[in-house]
C-alpha cells in the first residue's frame, strides 16, 4: 500500500492559505499533496483503486 496515489474527495473543509479553490478535494501521493482540484472537475493524476 505503499507509494500509492489517494483523492480526497469532497473534503468538508480544506485550507490553502491563498484563492485556490480545493473544492473537490485534494490528491495525495508518496505523503505529499501534488494536487488541489477544484470543483466539478476530476484529478489530472491517474488514481489508484
Amino acid at each position: 500500500m505503499l507509494n500509492q496515489t489517494l483523492w480526497l474527495k469532497s473534503s468538508a473543509a480544506i485550507f490553502t492559505a491563498n484563492a485556490q479553490n480545493p473544492g473537490n478535494g485534494l490528491v495525495i501521493k508518496d505523503n505529499k499533496i501534488v494536487e488541489l482540484v477544484p470543483s466539478g472537475i476530476k484529478p489530472k493524476i491517474a488514481i489508484d483503486s
